[in-house]
């Protein structure tokens, strides 16, 4: 598009593709796998994928957004509109070939000849509860705006979005058609080569007047931006993907996918997941609590009858909540791995270098907090002494969740939302992922790895409970540094406990069980020991590096 000026040019995927596959080729051949061989049959494969979010911005307009309601792309008589759309990209499995990908779009309205281009998002975004009319409306906290990749705390590089200015696809009629460049986006950000940021939908900016209304993800299924996509696997490797999972677990608590004339609503649990189950291959069988099998009880059916699960361990969160996964985009809880790298508080990604408990078979209460950001698909659902980050008088405090009232201002990404319903669910499955930064992004929330054990007051020195529990971590993460492959391999306790903290977890818990004085000083003593762990490496490489200094000038000297 000649009237955007860029300074990200299309970085060449093509040779990292090619060595990447090279690469997997070789290390299959090291171990008699060979890469071309005709013994696994190829399958050729169709999905559709449907929008995780979508937003409209518009041209100097830095406090106005559109995340909610139908979309616009081009120039209006008030300026340029843009229209931006991140997809689900989780179910199609990692190691497939795409054949052919076309962007479908419902267009609504249409003035003049908006010529619209398909480009590649290339930084995070989110989407927030703004609506209003095609011009949308004052912007609302996670909101895109034409400055703000997230109001009004992230802004983007460049105004307007950014983006690769190399054009993927042009629509023609409602339909983004299938080219080369487009296959190979969507290949390398299934490949995780690079990131799926969503895209961006940019019109003819030069006409005066030449825009489209389009249908955006809050409308029927026949009006929502749709990827088609046709890929070769095998059934290997379905077998190890997203779809086999769902295939044999009730995973997805969506709608079908049809084109029902009923507005779509992402948080509602409907009895339609069997008929979706069903669609994607299953049995229908299983056991009665939804657990392994195909069948069973709902999501849904679970919260209406919380019952009492007797002395369980921490549980921290439930596999239904979403993370933001670098490479696959948003991904279930219960499906993220050691190795992948998360959205943390600071908009940046972290790596996930274990568990603290990873349990899919315990059965577990929940907080399930709900915020006004309306676009948190997935309400947060984390046990009652797991620590959150609430916003008072602008600073952050963590917190265990089952302090959390309604009303009260969460840490969400790059700014702040307000609770507004907590209840009590159950599920079945307990995760708690660490992050080299000691937070991770769960269900849009800001939540940190860690539980609170014992209360702040009872703590000396003006510590946390944040601060003790990830400066005990600093060694684990040191050591994975180093060695990576040990963290690979972790293991755990018969109860999902990470066998590196269920020590330390019992003699915490022992501590938070007796009396003022005791805790005090055990907790003195800990943060004291906290101190010299996360300072003695400091002190020893300045002392090391002043000796090799003092030596390096006696052999100038000599």
């Amino acid at each position: 598009v000649e009237t955007f000026e860029k300074s990200t040019p299309s970085s060449n995927n093509n040779d990292i593709r090619m060595k990447f596959q090279a690469t997997t080729a070789l290390l299959l051949s090291l171990f008699g796998v060979n890469a071309a061989s005709d013994s696994a049959a190829k399958i050729l494969r169709k999905v559709v994928v449907y929008p995780l979010q979508d937003s409209t911005i518009f041209e100097d307009e830095d406090d106005v957004a559109k995340g909610v309601g139908s979309n616009v792309v081009g120039m209006t008589e008030h300026g340029a509109r843009r229209t931006l759309v991140q997809f689900d990209l989780s179910k199609v499995p990692i190691g497939v070939e795409v054949k052919k990908v076309v962007l479908k779009i419902d267009v609504q309205h249409s003035k003049g000849e908006p010529k619209v281009e398909l480009l590649r998002l290339t930084s995070p975004w989110s989407s927030g509860s703004s609506s209003g009319d095609g011009e949308g409306s004052s912007a609302t906290n996670g909101d895109t705006t034409w400055k703000y990749r997230t109001y009004s705390s992230m802004p983007w590089n460049e105004v307007g979005g950014d983006f690769d200015p190399e054009v993927l696809s042009t629509e023609d009629s409602g339909f983004f058609g299938s080219t080369s460049q487009l296959e190979n986006v969507m290949q390398d950000m299934i490949l995780g080569v690079i990131p799926n940021y969503g895209f961006l939908l940019v019109g003819n900016e030069k006409e005066e007047v030449a825009f489209q209304t389009i249908g955006s993800m809050e409308g029927k299924r026949s009006e929502m931006p749709r990827l088609e996509l046709e890929y070769e696997t095998t059934e290997e490797e379905e077998e190890k993907s997203a779809v086999a999972v769902g295939r044999k677990h009730l995973l997805i608590r969506t709608r079908k996918l049809d084109d029902s004339d009923e507005p779509f609503n992402l948080t509602r649990c409907e009895e339609e997941a069997a008929a979706e189950q069903a669609a994607l291959g299953g049995d229908g069988g299983g056991d009665k609590d939804g657990g392994d099998g195909g069948g069973g009880a709902s999501d849904c059916q679970i919260e209406g009858a919380v019952e009492n699960v007797g002395n369980q361990f921490f549980a921290c969160f439930s596999g239904k909540n979403m993370v933001e996964v670098l490479g696959r985009g948003s991904v279930r809880m219960d499906s993220l791995e050691i190795g992948n790298s998360v959205l943390s508080a600071n908009g940046h990604y972290t790596k996930v270098y274990g568990f603290g408990h990873y349990e899919k078979n315990q059965k577990s209460n929940y907080l399930q907090i709900q915020t006004d950001v309306k676009r948190q698909t997935t309400a947060l659902e984390i046990s009652d002494e797991h620590m959150v980050f609430v916003v008072v008088e602008g600073s952050t405090k963590s917190v265990p969740a089952s302090s959390i009232k309604v009303g009260d201002t969460l840490l969400v990404t790059g700014s702040s939302s307000k609770v507004t319903e907590i209840k009590t669910v159950q599920r079945r499955g307990a995760y708690a992922p660490f992050t080299s930064s000691g937070d991770i992004v769960v269900s849009g929330v800001v939540a940190s790895n860690y539980i609170s054990m014992i209360p702040e007051k009872d703590l000396p020195f003006g510590v946390t409970m944040q601060w003790i529990a990830h400066t005990f971590n600093a060694p684990r993460r040191l050591l994975c540094s180093v060695n990576f492959r040990i963290c690979e391999n972790e293991t755990y306790t018969k109860d999902g406990v990470s066998t590196w903290i269920d020590g330390p977890f019992q003699a915490g818990r022992w501590l938070a069980q007796q009396n003022h004085i005791v805790k005090m000083a055990g907790s003195g003593l800990l943060a004291a020991i906290m101190a010299v762990l996360f300072y003695f490496p400091l002190v020893l490489g300045f002392f090391l590096s002043s000796k090799l200094i003092k030596t390096t000038n006696k052999k100038k000297i000599m």
